[in-house]
Parts: C-alpha cells; sequence; structure tokens
C-alpha cells in the first residue's frame, strides 16, 4: 500500500468512526421517548401492596403502546434447582415473566405453575423464544431447597434451559420480592393451617430485557393472561436488544491486543510491511470499539436513564476494580490521539520519531486493551450482588 493509501485509509477510519458516534448520538435523540427513568420510593405495607391493578396501562393508553417501565430491579444472586448460584446477570438481554409459588401451597400456587407450564407451550411456538425466559421463585426458602425444586419443576414439565425454579436464604427472598418487585409477602396466622403458612402475591410479573418490571397480571383470570401475552410481544418488539455488545467489545479488545503482540513481533523481526498491517488492524478495531462502546452506552442511557452496572465485591476487590476501570478510561482516552500520530509519522516515514513514540504509545495501548478485557469479566461473569 502506497502512503497515500494509508493516508486514505486513516481518514476512512477517522470519518467512520465520526460518522458513527454521531448517528448514535442522533438516534439516542430519536428513541429518547423510549427512556423511563426508575420510579423512586419505598414498598407499601403488605396490606396496601394488595391493592396493585393488574394492568398497568396507563388510564387511556396509546393503541399497541408497550407498558412503560416502572422501576428497575436490583441485581441478586439466588440458588437455581440445580444447585447452582444464579445471578441476575443471566437475565440480562432477556424479557421474562416471574411468579412466586411454594411447593407444600394447597391454595392457588399449584394453579399459578400449572397456568407457567401452560405460558411456556405458548412461548415455545413464539418467533423469539430464544430471548423469552421465565423464573418462578420460591417465597418459602426454607422448605423449598434445589432438591425440593428439583422434583417439582420436573412434575410441572420445566423446561430447565427457559424456566427457572430459584431459592435462596430466607431474609433475601423475602426482601427480593418486597424491595425489588414491590409485592406482598409475609407469614399467615397459625390459625390458617398448613396449607398456607405464607401469602403472597398472585401476580405474574413482566420484567424487560433490562431488568425492568413493565407490568403486574393476575394470570388466572383470561383477560390477565391476554394482557400478559400481549404486552410481551410489545415489549419483544420496542426496540433493539444491545445487551450483547459488551462481549462484543471485550472480544475486539482481546483481538487487538493479539494485533499488537504481533505487530511488535513483526517489527522485531524486520517485517516492516506485517507490522505495518497488524498496527492498521489494531487501529481500525480500537475505531470499531470506539464506535460500538458507544453505542452501547447510548442504549443503556436511553433505556435505563443514564444508570451504570454497578460492582459488587469484597472490598479489596472492589478497589482493584475501580482502580482497573479509571486507569483503562483515562488511558484510552489517550489511544487515539497515540494511534493517529504514529501512522502519520509512519506515512511520513518519520520512523525515528515513529519508534519514540511508540515506546510510550505501545504499553499504553497494550494495557487498555488488556485490562478492557479484564474489566468485561469482573463486571459481567464475577459481579454477583450480595444475598
Amino acid at each position: 500500500m502506497t502512503p497515500k493509501g494509508l493516508q486514505r485509509l486513516l481518514v476512512v477510519l477517522l470519518a467512520l468512526t465520526s460518522l458513527g458516534t454521531t448517528a448514535l448520538v442522533l438516534l439516542s435523540i430519536v428513541s429518547r421517548r423510549q427512556a423511563q427513568n426508575p420510579t423512586s420510593g419505598q414498598a407499601d405495607s403488605a396490606a396496601a401492596e394488595f391493592s396493585l391493578p393488574p394492568s398497568t396501562a396507563s388510564p387511556l393508553p396509546l393503541a399497541d403502546a408497550a407498558p412503560p417501565p416502572l422501576f428497575a430491579l436490583p441485581q441478586f444472586t439466588l440458588t437455581q434447582q440445580d444447585g447452582k448460584p444464579f445471578p441476575s446477570t443471566r437475565l440480562r438481554g432477556k424479557t421474562c415473566v416471574v411468579d412466586f409459588v411454594f411447593t407444600r401451597c394447597a391454595g392457588p400456587c399449584p394453579m399459578l405453575t400449572s397456568r407457567m407450564a401452560q405460558l411456556q407451550a405458548q412461548i415455545a411456538q413464539h418467533p423469539d423464544r430464544d430471548r423469552i425466559r421465565l423464573v418462578t421463585i420460591t417465597v418459602d426458602p426454607d422448605h423449598d431447597t434445589p432438591a425440593v425444586l428439583s422434583e417439582y419443576a420436573t412434575l410441572a414439565h420445566a423446561d430447565p434451559s427457559r424456566w427457572f425454579f430459584l431459592t435462596g436464604a430466607r431474609d433475601a427472598v423475602w426482601r427480593l420480592v418486597k424491595e425489588g418487585f414491590r409485592l406482598p409477602v409475609f407469614e399467615d396466622s397459625p390459625e390458617a393451617g398448613p396449607g398456607t403458612p405464607i401469602v403472597h402475591s398472585q401476580k405474574f410479573v413482566l420484567v424487560d430485557y433490562a431488568g425492568r418490571v413493565r407490568g403486574f397480571y393476575d394470570a388466572l383470570e383470561p383477560q390477565g393472561s391476554e394482557d400478559l401475552l400481549h404486552d410481551l410481544d410489545l415489549v419483544l418488539a420496542e426496540t433493539w436488544d444491545l445487551s450483547f455488545l459488551p462481549a462484543v467489545n471485550a472480544s475486539i479488545n482481546a483481538c487487538a491486543a493479539v494485533a499488537l503482540v504481533l505487530g511488535l513481533i513483526s517489527i522485531k523481526r524486520g517485517r516492516a510491511h506485517a507490522h505495518r498491517n497488524c498496527m492498521l488492524s489494531a487501529a481500525a478495531l480500537s475505531a470499531l470499539f470506539l464506535v460500538l462502546y458507544v453505542t452501547h452506552y447510548v442504549w443503556r442511557y436511553t433505556h435505563l436513564g443514564g444508570t451504570h452496572t454497578q460492582y459488587h465485591g469484597p472490598e479489596p476487590v472492589k478497589t482493584l476494580y475501580y482502580g482497573l476501570l479509571l486507569s483503562h478510561i483515562v488511558l484510552a482516552a489517550t489511544v487515539p490521539a497515540f494511534a493517529t500520530r504514529l501512522i502519520q509519522l509512519a506515512i511520513k516515514q518519520q520512523f525515528d520519531r515513529h519508534r519514540r513514540l511508540a515506546k510510550v504509545a505501545y504499553p499504553i495501548w497494550m494495557y487498555t486493551s488488556l485490562t478492557g478485557v479484564v474489566i468485561y469479566f469482573m463486571l459481567y461473569w464475577f459481579n454477583h450482588a450480595p444475598t
């Protein structure tokens, strides 16, 4: 490739990055109407919570308008019926229907589970079935161990890849129900008998791909079931699901790091042509990362009100995480300038200045690429909220 060709390539990369970023900002303005900030406030008393209306739609809803977000759920980690930890991050990017039962219930719980089984059969034929998950949370975790829930799930013919049964410490589960889902759960009087030791909501809860509650439905009523399926389709269709972008960005960072290593090896062996190709590849990957990073940020901003994923973990690890994050952000901001200047110097064949600058820029570029991967795994794989 001639020097003029390299210069054109550099201009194209910078132009695409600028145009992509501008387009995403404009997209965020157009789609801002979909943004809804989580509502604030504490859960009401149990008696008051029982008066929650079955439909969350406004008195005069627009035709075929998706129900607006009501509030965001906190992150949590419970235990699945197979005994493995189940972090809420597993539901990221999925639209979920959640209900609450307990296995020794002699009241409405068998009917709720039967209705959920019917829902499972219905969504098995849905074109977006891979984006839908069913979640049943026991409100009697002291009795409903993973083994008990596993047997219960088998009796319900639950698909373990799509319908999860969750338990955990009683305090954590009840706190999640009351403060997270803002639904009632409390012990009934002893006189009620062994079949109804716990009183809880009979609502099905629709939770969107961003972990926000979109509606409450009385699934035991035909109209409630119809409303749930109707709103489920609207929520699935309302927007793109871009929750996968952090994983893509981590992969891009990893590929950029590989290109940087190969570029260094190439120049050490005197293979200038291979070095040039590797470094241009690293620059292109970094430009792509910037566009996709802004894409994900805009998507989160328009759908989560500008909130960020919180990091949970022991204080020493949390300190390490935020230290890595801060250094990554500060140094990553310098990479575009370094990369642009290095390419310019190479085009002008000012190789002495190119080498001197590379001694500073290369370790920074490599550090930001590697820490981008580390930060991704810390935030999205090892970020279980305490229970």
